[in-house]
């Protein structure tokens, strides 16, 4: 962890972010401004903010994290390291997502196997996983399809829509649609064999 300083909500920063403030904090990210993130951080904290409520949401009720906690500690580990060339707001926004989704996945390796928490259910009626079952579900099928991945990750983890992960991925949101079916079916597959 570093000493770097915490992004503390801005009572200043607008509930709508300016495009204008945006792009031109993302185009400082690819040049390698290390502020840039920061400043990014500051002027999405109300989004990230509530994409670190949903998904603390899915978590037990007397979780120790809170909202602020998780935006914190996700800034802390995207500040911490080289600087990431960050190509939209959908990216950002990915990015966010799944570091918030490491921090969960860490605090839930600390904990016995009886305090983990349920996350999601796969779109599957009546399956509860954890953290690090869902992790290493993801894992797996990584190793069958990169992409189908991505997907499950950022629509399940990131709660970015079809067209935020297409943005993200580079591809049309029909092909975010076909390889979130694909994983869906993988991934029955594999829950069915483990029942069996």
């Amino acid at each position: 962890m570093t000493g770097e300083a915490k992004p503390n909500r801005d009572p200043q920063s607008p509930a709508d972010p300016s495009p204008v403030a945006s792009a031109r904090l993302l185009a400082s990210t690819i040049r390698g401004d290390e502020n840039a993130v920061r400043e990014l951080t500051k002027l999405f904290y109300n989004e990230l903010r509530t994409l670190a409520a949903r998904c603390l949401a899915k978590e037990r009720r007397d979780h120790t994290l809170h909202p602020t906690a998780l935006v914190n500690e996700a800034y802390l580990r995207l500040v911490g390291g080289k600087p990431i060339p960050i190509r939209s707001k959908a990216h950002f926004k990915a990015l966010a997502a799944l570091t918030m989704r490491r921090v969960l996945i860490d605090y839930a390796r600390t904990k016995p196997k009886a305090k983990r928490v349920t996350l999601f259910s796969v779109a599957v009626p009546d399956q509860a996983l954890d953290a690090i079952e869902v992790t290493d579900l993801i894992e797996e099928l990584r190793s069958v399809d990169e992409r189908q991945a991505r997907v499950v990750e950022l629509r399940v983890f990131g709660a970015l829509t079809s067209d935020e992960i297409a943005t993200v991925l580079g591809v049309t949101s029909r092909t975010v649609r076909t390889y979130w079916r694909e994983a869906m079916a993988w991934l029955l597959s594999k829950l069915r064999k483990h029942e069996g």
